[in-house]
C-alpha cells in the first residue's frame, strides 16, 4: 500500500524509474497520527522525511517568550522535513497534525547515502528538497510581513 503511496505522491511523481526505486529502498512504510499529535519537535533529531498522503499539519516555531507562531500549513501532497538533510540533522521547528495526518516515512540516513552514491538520484533530491525550503522561507517571510509589517 504504501509503496503506491509513494509512487503517486508529488515528490516521487516525475522520477525516473531508477531513482524511484532508490526512494522506494529507503521507505520506512506507511505512518498516521491523530489530530493534535505533534509529529516533530524542535531539536529533535531529524531521522525521518514525511511524504504527506492526507492530512493537514501545523509548521510552527516558539520564539523565546512568546506562544506558539503558525509559519504555515502543508497538506497530502506536500513534503514534511528537510532538516534531516543538513547537519547537525535537528529538526528546526514543530510540526503538529491538524487533522488526522498519513504519510510515506523515509529512512533518512538511507535517503543521504543513496544521494551520495548515484549523484544523479541525489541531483534529484537535492532540488526538491531546495524547491521545499524556498517554499518555506516565503511562507515565514509572509508570515513576518503579517506580525512586523504596518498596519493598515
Amino acid at each position: 500500500m504504501s509503496e503506491n503511496k509513494l509512487r503517486n505522491h508529488r515528490c516521487a511523481r516525475d522520477l525516473d524509474s531508477s531513482s524511484l526505486t532508490i526512494m522506494e529502498s529507503c521507505s520506512l512504510g506507511e505512518v498516521s497520527w491523530k489530530k493534535g499529535d505533534w509529529i516533530l519537535t524542535t531539536d529533535d533529531l531529524a531521522t525521518r522525511c514525511y511524504l504527506l498522503t492526507s492530512g493537514d499539519v501545523q509548521i510552527e516555531t516558539t520564539p523565546p517568550g512568546r506562544k506558539e507562531t503558525l509559519l504555515q500549513t502543508i497538506h497530502g501532497g506536500d513534503v514534511l522535513g528537510w532538516s534531516w538533510l543538513i547537519p547537525p540533522y535537528r529538526w528546526a521547528f514543530d510540526a503538529r497534525a491538524a487533522s488526522d495526518v498519513t504519510a510515506v516515512a523515509l529512512d533518512a540516513a538511507k535517503l543521504r547515502e543513496a544521494a551520495d552514491a548515484d549523484p544523479r538520484f541525489g541531483y534529484a533530491l537535492t532540488k526538491k528538497m531546495f524547491f521545499l525550503v524556498a517554499d518555506r522561507l516565503q511562507a515565514t517571510r509572509l508570515q513576518l510581513m503579517d506580525l512586523y509589517g504596518p498596519r493598515a
